[in-house]
């Protein structure tokens, strides 16, 4: 959903694949409140992010379906989980 309302991406910006932008909690307002460097979740040793600046993620690279591979700023990116921890982010 985007601005809720139902949002079907068309091939070029249907993304197959993406950098592994992860976090520790879910907080889309006010992201420095997130942990991007000690993600706990699913496997036995923590992990951090894909391509941190500072204490928060610069963004990370999105592959989609028509083929093309674009980098995508952090800013534009929003939680694509379910509420589970970690949150994945594209």
């Amino acid at each position: 959903m985007r601005d809720g309302s139902l949002f079907e991406p068309g091939p070029s910006e249907r993304v197959v694949a993406a950098c592994g932008t992860l976090s520790s909690g879910q907080n889309q307002v006010d992201r420095a409140k997130n942990n991007y460097t000690q993600v706990i979740g699913g496997w036995v040793k923590p992990h951090a992010t894909a391509h941190l600046l500072g204490r928060l993620p610069a963004g990370g690279n999105v592959l989609c379906l028509e083929g093309h591979s674009v980098w995508r700023r952090f800013e534009r990116m929003v939680i694509r989980t379910d509420g589970s921890e970690p949150a994945f982010w594209w």
